[in-house]
């Protein structure tokens, strides 16, 4: 996460982001294997922009992206380093509700 991306111009969802920063050569995914509780809490939908020049991978995943109407998590992720694929996995979390239904 601490690796920098020497220029980028974006716009798109956290998922498309992901995807972006991975064509960098940075080894990062937003696929992999999921469990039913991830799932859940997943925010594939959200929508940034982000331009910028030397800045760290955690930073663009962490500084485009609202933080209003979110928990407390932001976005994980998962880095198996045990074997040879040391891909990291992002998953952002918690999504703010759009059209919430009032309650009765």
């Amino acid at each position: 996460m601490d690796r920098v991306i020497d220029d980028i111009d974006f716009s798109g969802t956290v998922i498309e982001l992901v995807d972006a920063i991975a064509s960098k050569g940075i080894l990062v995914s937003a696929g992999g294997p999921v469990g039913t509780d991830d799932l859940l809490s997943m925010d594939g939908v959200t929508r940034v922009q982000v331009k910028g020049k030397g800045l760290k991978v955690r930073d663009v995943l962490s500084d485009f992206v609202s933080l209003e109407g979110r928990g407390p998590i932001l976005w994980t992720a998962e880095t198996h380093v045990d074997g040879s694929d040391q891909t990291s996995y992002i998953r952002f979390r918690g999504a703010p509700l759009r059209n919430p239904t009032p309650s009765k």
